[in-house]
């Protein structure tokens, strides 16, 4: 919440956050997502279905297990940072609508529990109980929902001297 504020001038309410691991066992404990693919996308990965170290995917509803979705929003070589946020938000609606389908609203108290040990937030059980009407409205009409990215002029790409590919504001 600290470095959103600090970069954008603005506090999220709240938030929610996993690390890799936790990320693949969640998705693998929806049996997977089906994410609905923007782009042709084709980068280095070690992954049972990689073809001479490559893995690719084609534009349109692609099935991912927790190990896919993870490099799918964490390949780095072939596209920028901008372009990792974009497939990050195709896997994040992708999750929210298989948990949907799983009538996860009706099991939301049950799934807090179970996720409860995989994520890291502010939010309780309580927080979310509130919010649940509004979560039936984006499920019947998931339109509501828009996704927006910091880009530039904004912020501007930059290589650090250790090879990462970070987006840095323009204040």
């Amino acid at each position: 919440q600290d470095t959103f504020e600090y970069n954008l001038g603005v506090r999220p309410t709240h938030y929610v956050m996993t690390n890799f691991a936790n990320f693949k066992g969640i998705v693998d404990s929806l049996d997977g997502v089906d994410v609905q693919v923007a782009k042709n996308f084709s980068d280095h990965c070690d992954l049972p279905q990689a073809v001479k170290t490559y893995c690719s995917v084609s534009p349109g509803t692609v099935h991912m297990d927790g190990a896919t979705a993870l490099w799918y929003v964490r390949a780095r070589y072939s596209t920028s940072d901008f372009d990792r946020e974009r497939r990050a938000q195709e896997v994040v609606r992708a999750i929210f609508a298989k948990t949907i389908s799983l009538k996860g609203l009706q099991r939301l108290p049950e799934l807090y529990t179970q996720y409860k040990a995989s994520v890291d937030t502010d939010l309780t059980l309580a927080d979310l109980l509130q919010v649940l009407p509004l979560a039936q409205q984006v499920a019947a009409n998931p339109d509501l929902v828009k996704g927006y990215r910091v880009i530039p002029p904004a912020v501007h790409g930059y290589i650090t001297p250790g090879g990462a590919d970070v987006q840095v504001p323009d204040f």
